[in-house]
This record gives structure tokens, C-alpha cells and sequence, in this order.
């Protein structure tokens, strides 16, 4: 309203709305254009303000009114006031009819203004349950590589252990190969022996017919002697044979049978590992495909939001 009177009184002070100098058409112009220009401002100034604004300045002026030639009477300045009144009458019919146009033509923006910010909204909240299904995954993600990597740790451990198992089944079997070479042999110098006494025998009977009886019966006690000797000598390697091999060998064949055993376990908790691995495994590719799927959608989200952003600042 003070601006309002502000351009009143200039237009005043220039002549330009000087009822006693200028046109009623002068005025109606002036009104109308500062509707125009100053719609947004002017959208509460009455009529019944615009006239008592105008008398305000016709008062305050009227003292210092300058002395003309051509004096207007008081019903042609009444003439010319109801003039004004009805081609104000007129702007505010005007004015109002370009409010309710503006507001009409305000709907469909504010309705897209609201539906942008309620995708806007949307695709935030979206973001959020991406953003917090993405976490859980990520979580998920630790607990299974947490699990891998202790199988991988335990498939490890078993490897070096049924490592270390082939390497003393290895030497087992080679200690065996070694103590059977040694029995082979020494089965060999038995049987050597075996030949040479039953030789020697065979050569003493033939000795025995052909001399004197007393002779005989001599190389016969002779023969008997060294026969318990070798007999005695036999059976005593035999049996040093059998008390120094014997426990080896069957402690090297239960250490063998105990590495068989052993490798079979190995073996089979590797199969089991192997197993429980392959399931993990999967589920890792299955969540590497999900993760990326949920980094797609969130990129397109964003872009989405940028674009409609851009479109709302437009």
C-alpha cells in the first residue's frame, strides 16, 4: 500500500495524474499499467483504497497546486472520479479473473512439484532398504567367507597331515621291503645251511657203511654232535632272527595298517570339506550376483532421483 502511494505521488508531482491538468484517460492508464507491472504486489489493494489513497495525495497537494489559466469545476472532478471508480471497478474485475487464471494454471505444477517429491520420498526410502539389504549381504558375506576361510584352514591342516601320513607310509613300506629283504636272505642262508648239512649227513651215512664198526660208531657220535650243533645253531638264528625282526615287522605292519587308516580318514574329511565347501562356494557367487544386482538398482535409483531433481529445478 505505501508503495502504492509512493507511485501515486510521483505520477502527482509530474502531472501526469493531476485531475486539474490532465485527462481522466491518464489516470485509468496509470492504474492499469501499474496493475500490470506490479500484479504480484497489488494483489490486495481495494478499490475503496485506491480512492482514498488518491484524495490522500489530492489533499496533500492541493496546497501547493499551481495557479492555472483553466479552473475545473467540482462536478467535473466528480465526473471524473466516477470515471476512475468504474475503470478501477473494471481492474479489479480484471485482477481477479487473472488470479483465478493464475491459480488454475498453478494446479498441474503443484501437482507435479507433489508427485516429485513424493517419488522423490519413494525412491529414498527405496534407497534406504537397498542400502540396508546391501549391508545385511555384506554381512552375510563376512560370515561366509569367516566359514571358507576356517574349511580352508581345516582342508589345509588335513592336506599337511595326510601329507606327512603318505611320507611315513612311504618309509614304512620301504623299511618293510628293507626287513623282508633281509629275512629273504637270511631264509636263503638257512636253506643254505639246510643243503650243506644234509650233505654232509648224507656223506657221513655213506662213511658209516664202508669203515670198521668201532670207527663207525665214532664218526656217528661225531656226526650226531654236529648235527645237534647245527641244529642248535640253526634254531638259535632262528629264534634271534624271530625275537630282532619280528616285533619290527609287526610294529612296522600295525604302523602301516594305522597310516592306511589314517590316510582313508584324511581322505575321506577331505571329501567331506571339499563337500561342505562347494555349498559355500555357491552361495558366495549367489551373493556376488545379488550384491551387483543391488549396486545396479541403486545406481539407476540415483540417476533416477538426480533426473527428477533437475526436473523440479526446471
Amino acid at each position: 500500500m505505501q508503495l502504492f502511494m509512493h507511485h501515486i505521488k510521483q505520477w502527482w508531482r509530474c502531472g501526469s495524474l493531476n485531475p486539474l491538468t490532465s485527462s481522466c484517460k491518464n489516470f485509468v492508464t496509470f492504474i492499469n499499467a501499474y496493475l500490470f507491472l506490479e500484479k504480484p504486489k497489488c494483489y490486495s489493494i481495494s478499490l475503496n483504497q485506491v480512492v482514498f489513497c488518491f484524495f490522500r495525495v489530492l489533499a496533500e497537494s492541493s496546497s501547493s497546486l499551481p495557479v492555472t489559466t483553466e479552473l475545473l469545476s467540482l462536478e467535473d472532478i466528480g465526473v471524473r472520479f466516477q470515471y476512475c471508480i468504474a475503470a478501477v471497478e473494471d481492474l479489479e474485475r480484471e485482477r481477479d479473473e487473472l488470479i483465478q487464471e493464475l491459480a488454475i494454471l498453478r494446479e498441474p505444477s503443484l501437482e507435479a512439484v507433489q508427485h516429485a517429491h513424493e517419488e522423490v520420498l519413494q525412491a529414498h526410502g527405496q534407497r534406504a532398504q537397498a542400502e540396508l539389504e546391501r549391508d545385511t549381504l555384506k554381512e552375510e558375506m563376512r560370515g561366509i567367507r569367516r566359514r571358507l576361510f576356517r574349511v580352508t584352514k581345516e582342508c589345509v591342516a588335513c592336506q599337511y597331515q595326510l601329507q606327512n601320513r603318505r611320507q611315513e607310509l612311504a618309509q614304512k613300506i620301504a623299511e618293510k621291503e628293507e626287513l623282508e629283504t633281509v629275512a629273504a636272505r637270511l631264509t636263503e642262508e638257512l636253506s643254505q645251511l639246510r643243503n650243506t648239512f644234509t650233505q654232509q649227513r648224507q656223506e657221513g651215512e655213506q662213511q658209516l657203511r664202508s669203515p670198521p664198526r668201532r670207527r663207525v660208531s665214532r664218526e656217528l657220535q661225531e656226526r650226531r654232535r654236529l648235527s645237534a650243533e647245527l641244529q642248535s645253531l640253526t634254531e638259535e638264528q632262528h629264534n634271534t632272527l624271530q625275537e630282532q625282526y619280528e616285533p619290527k615287522l609287526l610294529q612296522l605292519l600295525e604302523r602301516a595298517e594305522r597310516g592306511t587308516q589314517t590316510l582313508r580318514k584324511a581322505q575321506e574329511e577331505l571329501l567331506r570339506l571339499r563337500e561342505e565347501i562347494r555349498p559355500l562356494q555357491e552361495e558366495t557367487c549367489r551373493l556376488q550376483v545379488q550384491k551387483c544386482s543391488l549396486q545396479e538398482q541403486i545406481y539407476l535409483m540415483k540417476t533416477k532421483r538426480e533426473e527428477e531433481v533437475l526436473l523440479y529445478r526446471v
